[in-house]
């Protein structure tokens, strides 16, 4: 009977590492197996098209600044900033933002305009995905006349 008992529990054991040993080489062959090319990561990459203001505009005090830009993206946008600035006086004219989860974005901004002398001015429009750091811009100069 002890025999017999022992030849059962021997067998039990031999069938347990059977299993165990298959189910190994089974997870071991499929994983290996893996085809599936890596995917590639699309690259931040942004096409601004300027509309408004040309470059080289001259303005006169008391003019509407227009700024329109459409902002083409390889993926979705994330920000977008239209900045004017009066470099004579450092001072802002106008800075506009949004967000976006498009990959196409049309922007379409007014400003009036006023001086009392000759500024010089730059339009900078900027977009980027998460991380202010990594922004990337174009820009216009103008001018405005009193």
């Amino acid at each position: 009977m002890l025999n017999f008992i022992y030849l059962r529990l021997n067998y039990f054991i031999m069938k347990k590492y059977i299993i165990v040993a298959f189910a190994t080489t089974f997870a071991i062959a499929f994983s290996a197996c893996n085809n599936d090319e890596p995917t590639e990561l699309t690259k931040y990459e942004i096409t601004f098209d300027i509309v408004e203001p040309e470059e080289g505009a001259v303005f006169t005090s008391g003019d509407e600044l227009h700024m329109e830009v459409d902002v083409q993206g390889s993926k979705a946008i994330g920000n977008v900033e239209l900045l004017a600035i009066n470099l004579t006086s450092g001072d802002t004219i106008a800075n506009y933002f949004m967000t976006s989860t498009s990959d196409f974005v049309m922007m379409h901004q007014h400003s009036d305009l006023s001086v009392t002398e000759v500024s010089s001015c730059q339009f900078i429009v900027s977009a980027w995905e998460t991380n202010y750091a990594d922004r990337i811009s174009e820009t216009r100069n103008f001018t405005i006349n009193p």
